[in-house]
């Protein structure tokens, strides 16, 4: 059903002058404001009214529960489709906003507030949800062809929002995208998507996602995936912090796998990212890793989309691991998807990205892409096998036909982890040492900075 006006937002806030301010610039457009002086307060609030709230902006340095505690728990509870979570910041740019987007928030606005951009970026938001529930016309309870019954949202995204459903004949958890109406109303539209469904109906790899079924002919249409248990990369990596080099190495020889089993149907991802990456437990192969959302991958199909498809031009993926080739308006290819990878593996050993930036805006993104030199690892306090270092080096260089390819990037890593070896020293960030593990184990996916045994 539409969202209803005026929206409720919940404001958190240590700092009472903060939330007068916010309250104040809210209430001018219309809106219902409910304030909350600390994280332990806010999560009291959605416990009892989560229903009737529209989105929460939520500061990040607070006493006791800070920001980030708070959105980790709201997001254990309410995922973005439900409930949009802005981050109040007085650091534009900073470390922390990369680390609350990735633990779950949907965007930032910067203390002390400009006005006309704070109430833009949320009212663009809110009015994006509103439109996001009248055009998917579907919700949890809802059943689709008389066969699947939709249950929560577990996420949305530009093309659609992405359901837990019951096959009720079968009585089997499925996950079904949800497309957008307005993304497939013609029939160009729907011929793209049911060329994509095709081929991802193909793509029957133990790390990528199974595709089951693709409805074009009903409105909205659907996608019907495995259900996946488990978390994305970018909530290990948040909660976890940098990971050893032979953690790294085995994670990434699943995720070049899945990709190279796309790539040989002539399938570009087009959105590598920590996010698309999940670490799923409870799999016939034991715990895996899947690449997810091949959403803006089909439109790429090489040599099967017309050169004229309006979807070329669209800079379409994510900023933060767009390949340069993307930023200067090329539809991309397969070296494009390895230069993401490039910037998800230096993110995994590091936490940080490769290139020094003087923001999180657009602009520096697309600069340090384009002009940027990678940063040493031992410039950032990290030891890795040179080989390693080497192959990241490699992915990300500028010219796309200078990168390997995924059986180039598999047999370096197959070499590398042979290098290393069983010395749990060899490859290390020192004071985050999984201490005795083996290659042998079973990748522990749950495991938290917490609990990895220290190697002191």
């Amino acid at each position: 059903m539409p969202i209803s006006k005026p929206f409720r937002i919940l404001v958190v806030d240590d700092d009472e002058a903060t939330r007068e301010v916010c309250s104040s610039l809210l209430r001018s457009r219309g809106h219902r404001v409910e304030c909350a002086a600390s994280g332990t307060q806010a999560l009291k609030i959605l416990k009892q009214e989560a229903d009737r709230l529209d989105m929460v902006l939520l500061d990040l340095v607070m006493p006791e529960k800070d920001g980030f505690q708070t959105l980790r728990e709201i997001r254990s509870e309410h995922p973005r489709a439900r409930l949009p979570v802005f981050v109040l910041t007085a650091r534009d740019g900073s470390d922390d906003i990369y680390r609350a987007l990735e633990v779950g928030a949907d965007d930032y606005v910067v203390k002390p507030l400009d006005a006309g951009i704070a109430l833009s970026k949320i009212q663009a938001t809110l009015e994006l949800r509103r439109a996001a529930y009248e055009r998917t016309e579907v919700g949890p309870g809802d059943r689709l062809d008389a066969k699947y019954q939709l249950e929560e949202p577990l996420g949305s995204g530009g093309f659609g929002t992405v359901f837990r459903a019951t096959h009720l004949d079968l009585d089997l958890n499925l996950a079904i995208k949800v497309l957008h109406g307005h993304a497939f109303a013609d029939f160009r539209s729907r011929r793209r998507l049911k060329t994509e469904g095709r081929v991802l109906a193909r793509l029957d790899h133990p790390n990528t996602v199974r595709v089951w079924d693709l409805v074009t002919t009903q409105d909205p249409p659907y996608l019907v995936m495995d259900f996946l248990e488990g978390r994305p990369l970018s909530e290990a990596m948040v909660q976890g912090g940098p990971m050893t080099a032979r953690l790294v190495c085995r994670l990434a020889e699943q995720m070049v796998k899945g990709l190279r089993a796309a790539h040989r149907l002539n399938l570009v991802h087009r959105d590598v990212k920590p996010q698309n990456i999940f670490l799923c437990k409870n799999q016939p192969e034991g715990n895996t890793v899947k690449l997810l959302d091949f959403g803006l991958s089909g439109w790429a199909l090489e040599g099967q989309i017309d050169a004229g498809s309006s979807a070329s031009d669209e800079l379409l993926g994510t900023p933060r691991y767009l390949a340069p080739e993307r930023i200067q308006g090329d539809r991309g290819g397969k070296p494009s998807d390895i230069y993401s990878l490039g910037i998800v593996l230096f993110e995994m050993l590091t936490g940080s990205f490769p290139y020094p930036i003087s923001s999180g805006s657009l602009a520096s993104l697309i600069q340090a892409h384009s002009l940027g030199k990678v940063s040493k690892f031992s410039d950032l306090g990290v030891t890795v096998p040179a080989l390693l270092e080497g192959l990241i080096r490699w992915t990300l260089r500028r010219e796309p036909e200078e990168r390997p390819d995924c059986d180039q990037v598999l047999a370096s890593l197959a070499g590398i982890r042979s290098s290393i070896g069983k010395d749990p020293g060899a490859a290390i960030r020192k004071n985050l040492d999984f201490a005795g593990r083996d290659d042998t184990e079973p990748i522990d996916l749950s495991i938290r900075r917490d609990d990895r045994e220290d190697g002191h």
